[in-house]
């Protein structure tokens, strides 16, 4: 559980550096950095919760929703981008993404990480308890 937790925080870490290297990309895109920041620090805590104590069944569940979840989101980024590189980092034109992507499409990546978000945090938090 402890890798598992620490490769989804890198790989939201990627998804940010990727959207954080956008030129010219509109407000959402930013509130989409910060969202993807606070995913991978959720998913951090949940790592090293699990290196030192036991994690409940709630817990596991909700980062296996969350593996889905954003390997999905990679995939779809991937797809249309290329690779996500992780030392050097190109700039993109907001304007090539905006070509390969529809509106619907942001609004549902944005509304995937809130979900496994929420669902991490609930989850969390439950097992605190």
């Amino acid at each position: 559980m402890v890798s598992l937790g620490l490769q989804l925080a890198d790989t939201a870490q990627e998804l940010r550096t990727f959207w954080r290297n956008v030129r010219d990309a509109p407000g959402e895109i930013c509130t989409m950095t910060r969202e993807l920041d606070l995913l991978s620090n959720v998913l951090t805590s949940i790592a090293f919760k699990a290196q030192n104590e036991s994690i409940d069944e709630n817990l596991t569940a909700a980062l296996g929703n969350c593996t889905r979840g954003i390997m999905r989101l990679r995939e779809t980024v991937v797809e249309f981008h290329g690779p996500l590189e992780t030392g050097q980092t190109r700039k993109r034109k907001w304007t090539a993404i905006k070509a390969a992507w529809k509106k619907e499409s942001i609004t549902e990546f944005r509304q995937s990480i809130e979900v496994a978000k929420s669902t991490l945090l609930v989850a969390l938090q439950a097992s605190l308890e």
